[in-house]
């Protein structure tokens, strides 16, 4: 049996408690996703543990879930099968596939150079559904964006057809003041 322990780098819900602040607002991260990927192909990029791809494979026509360790995706493919999961360092290689969305929650951040991830999500999708926290300094993290600079990051590489939205305990609701995680819904014009 494939073992992942929760470090606190990725959610592991068999891991962790049911009303875990963090796995709860991982979930509801992919309950909101879940609207846009409804009979749609869908990239689940820094899946994690495979939970969320799942959740999303619930609606989606199909889903793919990468990831940068091996561990993690061979727990993925034994805990949550499903969707499709493969090896990719998303700083070096990324799938050569259009998708009509692509999800990441929680990975601009871990990321010491976005810039080759942004680019293929501007190549391979149609919607770009994600999430960075703000002004959130962690061992894990590579960069600690404020919400000026991550605002920027993205529209640098996917203009300003971005629609923003911040997450409560509760709920995702239309951007509005501060808060501690910054959500975006990209839309490429067609």
């Amino acid at each position: 049996m494939i073992n992942l322990e929760f470090t606190g780098e990725r959610a592991v819900p068999k891991k962790m408690d049911s009303n875990n602040p963090t796995l709860l607002a991982h979930l509801q991260r992919y309950r909101f996703a879940q609207k846009y990927c409804e009979n749609k192909t869908v990239l689940d990029a820094a899946c994690g543990a495979g939970y969320g791809s799942l959740m999303l494979n619930s609606v989606a026509k199909s889903v793919d879930g990468i990831d940068n360790d091996k561990e993690t995706i061979e727990y993925a493919k034994y805990h949550y099968p499903g969707p499709t999961y493969k090896l990719y360092d998303l700083e070096h290689s990324f799938p050569n596939i259009e998708y009509d969305v692509i999800v990441s929650f929680e990975t601009i951040e871990h990321l010491k150079n976005p810039f080759y991830f942004l680019r293929c999500v501007k190549q391979y999708c149609k919607v770009f559904i994600f999430s960075i926290p703000v002004n959130f300094p962690y061992k894990f993290h590579k960069q600690t964006y404020s919400l000026e600079a991550a605002k920027k990051l993205i529209h640098s590489y996917l203009g300003l057809d971005v629609k923003w939205f911040r997450q409560t305990k509760a709920q995702i609701v239309p951007e509005t003041s501060g808060f501690p995680y910054l959500i975006g819904v990209y839309k490429k014009l067609e």
